[in-house]
């Protein structure tokens, strides 16, 4: 989904998750160039966080929410979402685990 890296300064520490998908390596210096890194925005579901240090992990699931104040109607968020996928070269399969297509 997207690998994030904050600091490794003893306390509290933030790191902010702008709920895209990341893209790989090779996604990023496609044809669209450097500037446009951003991957797809992720649909409401349940997901989880992974915090990782040396040997140490720890896991919490959350839930991302539509906005209330916004009527969407979730079928055009879910096709907004295949399409955005295949522009990147990617398709869904019964699990809806974006796959890369090999074209």
């Amino acid at each position: 989904m997207a690998q994030l890296n904050g600091p490794e300064k003893k306390g509290i520490n933030r790191v902010y998750w702008d709920f895209q998908e990341q893209l790989s390596a090779q996604d990023e210096q496609s044809s669209r160039g450097r500037f446009f890194r951003r991957g797809v925005t992720v649909l409401p579901g349940e997901y989880t966080v992974r915090i990782k240090h040396d040997d140490q992990e720890v896991s919490q699931t959350f839930q991302v929410k539509t906005d209330p104040w916004l009527k969407i109607n979730p079928k055009v968020l879910q096709e907004n979402y295949k399409k955005k996928l295949q522009e990147y070269g990617f398709c869904l399969i019964k699990t809806s685990r974006p796959i890369k297509m090999n074209n």
